[in-house]
């Protein structure tokens, strides 16, 4: 299941799986043009069309990130540093474009029980796909 949650000032797309949650993307939450929308939609479309700069980095030197950045160099999207490479990193972009269309095409609203995914910046699936 993939639902968009909201946070102090920011959102969190997340993946439910039978191992867990895991963190996809997440990103602030802004006002929309008109002012009635949830603050998270145009940065899922932007998202999920690959609409900004990929940056991939490694802070750390020993975990990647991805961030989605828009035309001023602000950031629309990124993901916690779990990655262990950049190949790794890219293909988790990847999958969070699909999560991105899946919460727009679905219209997922913020889960109800935010609770139980409140600080869950894992990914465990970045352990599972290099063994």
């Amino acid at each position: 299941m993939i639902a968009v949650v909201p946070a102090t000032g920011r959102w969190k797309l997340v993946g439910r799986t039978g191992r867990g949650a895991d963190v996809l993307a997440s990103g602030r939450l802004s006002k929309t043009a008109r002012g009635d929308g949830p603050g998270w939609q145009e940065a899922m479309e932007r998202l999920r069309d690959a609409d900004g700069d990929l940056l991939v980095s490694s802070p750390d030197d020993r975990h990647y990130r991805w961030m989605l950045l828009d035309e001023q160099g602000r950031a629309i999207a990124n993901c916690p540093a779990v990655h262990r490479d950049s190949t790794q990193c890219r293909n988790a972009f990847l999958t969070a474009r699909r999560a991105a269309d899946a919460a727009l095409a679905d219209h997922y609203h913020p889960m109800a029980d935010t609770e139980e995914l409140a600080g869950h910046d894992h990914h465990p699936m970045a352990d599972a796909a290099t063994g």
